[in-house]
């Protein structure tokens, strides 16, 4: 069948194109898609080409860096079930991991969570895969109620795991990010305080926020490598740092026997690729459980979606959204494809 798509097919450019796709075959599923979601970093590194693009580690040229399928994140209806697919069928609604901005789309069965939370509302579903890229960068940390845990960078990532900082017992949750307005919206999830990581006095302003200790927890969120430098001169003795974001670029200015070794702390790796496959254990959830989770979080009002539900456009507005991803800072947090009247 043919449907249509978003592909980057150069630097900042985005079109709408046509894609043929083949029925699902063993255990895949195909889905007419509701809404899709912009991941704001990760696209616009696919965009412009950014070095450590996936596996990719130096600046590719553009005629080799393109075209690119984006986006990640989505929400649907269940058109048909392949072979050995017998917990779905035409009809359900389902949340839905490692697609791309498409009309219709092919997945893989372990990467469908079905719907079952009443009245949830499906701009938010969309989220779900987002979402558990920052619940997982959260939970490698096994976060502890009274901990105090700073946030570094409140993009898309950063905000999320803000709110899933709050959820778990996090006391204070401290946002950081020089862009007041980003902040605004980490109050709105659940921070308790915030602060400007391009200020001089950043990492006193964290210790006089944690009685002089210093954070427990720091979610590196920005990917800037300059950052993991501040999380070290903000986090507490034996703290943890979680390293959320797809760090760009390589800092070798830091002193890891004075800044890490002699402090006990631990960096830990938290890209999403690590998730097991099929079984879920302690600080290392599948994607699917993750994407459950904030699915029944959003359902009982404990993680507040309003904010990021503002942005919906259709796709083929997607040329001038994704132009202003690369030249707005300030783009919106939520910003969503609607693609129920798109064949």
């Amino acid at each position: 069948m043919e449907t249509q798509q978003i592909l980057f097919t150069g630097k900042k450019t985005a079109e709408l194109k046509k894609e043929t796709i083949s029925p699902p075959g063993i255990n895949q599923i195909l889905v007419k898609m509701d809404y899709t979601a912009i991941s704001a970093g990760t696209e616009k590194a696919n965009l412009l080409a950014t070095p450590n693009r996936g596996d990719i580690v130096e600046a590719l040229p553009e005629e080799k860096a393109f075209p690119i399928q984006c986006g990640y994140s989505g929400v649907g209806t269940v058109l048909q079930v392949g072979e050995n697919v017998h917990d779905l069928i035409p009809g359900q609604k389902v949340a839905t991991a490692w697609g791309h901005h498409a009309a219709c789309q092919i997945f893989d069965r372990r990467n469908i969570v079905p719907i079952d939370q009443e009245g949830i509302d499906l701009r938010a579903a969309a989220f779900a895969m987002i979402l558990g890229i920052s619940l997982g960068g959260v939970r490698k940390t096994h976060p502890e109620m009274g901990e105090s845990i700073l946030v570094m960078g409140q993009g898309i990532i950063g905000v999320f795991a803000t709110a899933f900082a709050r959820i778990c017992g996090g006391c204070p949750v401290i946002a950081a990010d020089p862009n007041p307005n980003r902040t605004d919206l980490a109050k709105q999830v659940g921070a308790n305080l915030t602060a400007d990581p391009s200020k001089p006095d950043f990492p006193q302003r964290i210790h006089d926020f944690t009685r002089g200790k210093g954070a427990n927890i720091v979610i590196e969120a920005t990917g800037i490598d300059s950052a993991l430098g501040q999380a070290l001169d903000c986090v507490a003795r034996q703290g943890r740092i979680s390293l959320l974001g797809c760090t760009r670029f390589q800092d070798s200015s830091i002193n890891f026997y004075q800044k890490v070794h002699r402090t006990g702390v631990s960096i830990i790796g938290a890209h999403t690729m690590v998730k097991p496959d099929y079984d879920s254990y302690p600080g290392y959830w599948t994607c699917a459980d993750d994407m459950r989770t904030a699915l029944d979080y959003i359902a009982d009002g404990r993680l507040n979606m309003v904010p990021f539900l503002q942005h919906v456009f259709p796709p083929e507005k997607a040329p001038e959204v994704f132009r202003a991803l690369c030249d707005d800072p300030d783009f919106p947090m939520g910003v969503l494809f609607d693609w129920r009247n798109v064949q």
